[in-house]
């Protein structure tokens, strides 16, 4: 008792006390400064270790030394009388309640002030709007614009799949996807996309770069171990500026409240970052999407399923487990609406020859609706119904900006609003989409090619070439980024120099895409090796694909003048495409009716068969008309049809007036280097005139 009434003469705690406090205002100053000023992270550190050195130091000369009128001395050589220990306790205690007010006046301001930043930002953009008129959906196009301002965001790592069972990897992935959800359901934080987080993750990249190269505020890491009927989440946050952890979490829970779990991560993070939730956001990361755990892991395998682009195989396989998952709770409206863009991507890729799917999907989305009016649910499965059945883009782009008001970081509802807007021929409008979509998802080479289109189409050449070459060098396996910078050399500025370059490199001369690249690099010496390589991909496990190569081969032979061979392989490819064109269902405006139509006139004149082909352009001319790019392609096979069956004039006119139209993929450039268009039109007078205008600009500009 003695020693701790001694300490307490001495002000041994009071010491302890005030240097801790002090310490602590020290180092939220330092971290306040470090991030402005653009300091090392390290310094930070330093600070800190110093001042925990610095304790015991402190606290042993508060022992042995004493403040008196004359200086410090030893406390031994200070008679008791004459000590002032008292009037330093109440000097020490002025410093510790002067800390106090700061840290105190700190935490106000904090909170009062601090803390408006999304809210605010989104409204003075949506004041400062330049829409030319203050409509809703001029309104939402803006806070999708604004939206790419924001610092405040996260960047959420793979959550690692702890579970012995090899089999419930998917519910890691699943779990993580959903956190990623209920994050971007809060509309402040900009969250970058799952696909973007998986590859930076593969790179092995510290918390600080990512946190800069994403331009995110903080990262959340995590893991998932699944046993039985018991489920561990453990979550930690981390601010991305100096990689110091903020907050971290282990859940251990019944299975059943993995939902729970996911609205506890984002209320936690939400208080970390001083965010303030309204009742409608709680409502949005509090509501289950079902009660049932069996359909939660239906919905969550075909939502695994639908990360990778498959075209209709992958819908075929997603398609069961989302009516399994519905089927088990029929309230399961986030499956519904998945399901609504599934049956609409089968019909959208020509795959509903049956007309199974459309009717489906029309159903599902009633039922929707009348479930669900005037909510997110709604409008987004309205919208998918919208633009991949009756491809009405106007109404479908009106219901997905109502959905993206919501979920204003889902990167699906982007990319079918900049789809949207550039079918309607908005380009400048998608750009905006497209750049919103790559800040929450910029790993994404797709989404980077569609921006180069969009640039392209909205005849920024310049602006769509450097985006192409910057593709090139930031997605250097992608193969379409590669094929669409050779695009613009060829169609755009005539080098056919580097397009071969480019596919020459890629060792893509007999992929059917680059069809363009066989026919400018074939000619009478190695021809028969070409044909030879390309039956060489023909199979029989699918004869509407062997029938197409057919079809090349016709038209390489025709090219290259041995007419009698041309016609055998067009003769043989024939009765498969023509099957094909009768089957698919000419509903609505489908997409590949009219192709398919256009197909068979063009390979009925390399058959020589003009009886096929009259009969087949009386059904192409009574289908109405289609969105833009399916006309193009369309029109451009049936001028080919016209050409080789003798309408060479009726034909030129078809792609000359198609020539440099925003989404066409002719260009006057194209018309005089493509192989097959010198073989129909050289003759013609337009056409050489045209031809030799362009190599006398090609050579004044060299």
């Amino acid at each position: 008792m003695n020693l701790f009434n001694e300490l307490k003469r001495r002000n041994v705690f009071k010491v302890a006390a005030a240097y801790m406090i002090v310490s602590w205002l020290i180092l939220q100053i330092i971290g306040s400064i470090v991030p402005i000023i653009e300091a090392p992270d390290w310094i930070s550190k330093a600070i800190l270790m110093l001042l925990l050195a610095g304790f015991p130091i402190a606290l042993l000369f508060a022992w042995a030394f004493e403040l008196t009128p004359e200086g410090i001395k030893k406390e031994s050589e200070v008679v008791r009388d004459e000590s002032i220990t008292s009037e330093t306790s109440s000097k020490i205690n002025v410093v510790i309640i002067g800390a106090l007010v700061l840290i105190i006046g700190g935490f106000a301001y904090d909170k009062f002030f601090g803390s408006s930043t999304t809210t605010e930002i989104v409204q003075k953009d949506l004041k400062s709007s330049d829409q030319p008129n203050n409509t809703k959906v001029a309104q939402i196009s803006d806070i999708t614009a604004s939206k790419n301002k924001l610092t405040l965001g996260i960047a959420v790592l793979p959550f690692e799949n702890l579970s012995v069972d090899p089999n419930n990897a998917f519910f890691a992935g699943g779990v993580y996807e959903d956190v990623l959800t209920y994050l971007s359901r809060v509309v402040q934080w900009r969250v970058i996309s799952r696909t973007s987080m998986e590859k930076i993750a593969e790179r092995g990249m510290e918390i600080t770069e990512i946190g800069k190269y994403l331009n995110v505020s903080h990262v959340l890491e995590g893991s998932v171990r699944r046993a039985g009927d018991r489920v561990r989440v453990t979550v930690q946050l981390i601010d991305a500026s100096n990689d110091q952890h903020i907050w971290a979490e282990n859940y251990d829970r019944k299975l059943e409240d993995i939902f729970a779990i996911q609205t506890e991560i984002a209320q936690k993070i939400a208080q970390q970052l001083k965010t303030e939730l309204t009742p409608k956001q709680v409502k949005l990361i509090t509501t289950r999407p079902t009660d049932n755990i069996d359909a939660y892991d239906f919905f969550i395998k075909a939502r695994e399923l639908a990360r990778v682009w498959r075209g209709a195989e992958g819908f075929k396989e997603q398609i069961p487990l989302l009516e399994k998952a519905i089927a088990l709770d029929p309230n399961f409206v986030e499956a519904e609406v998945i399901l609504v863009l599934s049956y609409g991507r089968m019909f959208w890729t020509g795959s509903d020859t049956d007309d199974i799917y459309r009717p489906k999907a029309e159903a599902l989305k009633n039922r929707i609706l009348a479930k669900h009016p005037n909510s997110y649910y709604a409008y987004a499965a309205q919208g998918y119904y919208e633009y991949t059945i009756k491809r009405d883009y106007q109404v479908s782009l009106e219901q997905l900006q109502m959905a993206i008001l919501e979920r204003p970081d889902n990167v699906q509802l982007l990319s079918n609003i900049s789809g949207a807007y550039k079918r309607l021929g908005k380009f400048e409008q998608s750009i905006v989409a497209i750049k919103k979509e790559i800040s929450l998802n910029p790993e994404s080479a797709s989404t980077a090619n569609e921006l180069q289109q969009n640039l392209k189409y909205s005849k920024k050449i310049d602006e769509a070439f450097e985006q192409a070459i910057s593709n090139v060098n930031n997605f250097p396996d992608n193969i379409q980024s590669q094929g669409l910078l050779a695009h613009l050399y060829f169609a755009y500025f005539g080098d056919v120099a580097n397009y071969n370059k480019i596919h020459e490199s890629l060792s893509l001369a007999l992929n059917n895409n680059e069809w363009l690249y066989v026919k400018l690099n074939t000619n009478n010496t190695n021809i028969a090796q070409t044909i030879l390589a390309l039956e060489e991909l023909q199979t029989d496990e699918n004869p509407l694909n062997s029938a197409y190569i057919d079809e090349n081969i016709s038209e390489l032979l025709n090219l290259n003048g041995d007419e009698k061979k041309s016609q055998y392989y067009a003769k043989k490819s024939l009765p498969a495409i023509k099957k094909y064109a009768l089957k698919v269902n000419p509903i609505d405006n489908h997409r590949d009716v009219k192709w398919s139509l256009a197909n068979v006139m063009y390979n009925s004149c390399l058959a020589n068969d003009i009886a096929t082909y009259e009969h087949f352009e009386e059904k192409f001319h009574r289908i109405k008309k289609l969105e833009i790019l399916e006309e193009y392609a369309a029109d451009r096979l049936y001028s080919l049809a016209l050409a080789e069956c003798g309408e060479t004039e009726q034909a030129w006119n078809i792609l000359k007036n198609q020539s440099g139209k925003p989404l066409s993929l002719i260009t006057d450039w194209a018309l005089a280097l493509d192989p097959l268009y010198q073989h129909y039109f050289s003759e013609i007078p337009e056409y050489q005139a045209m031809v030799e205008a362009l190599n006398n600009k090609k050579l004044k500009n060299n």
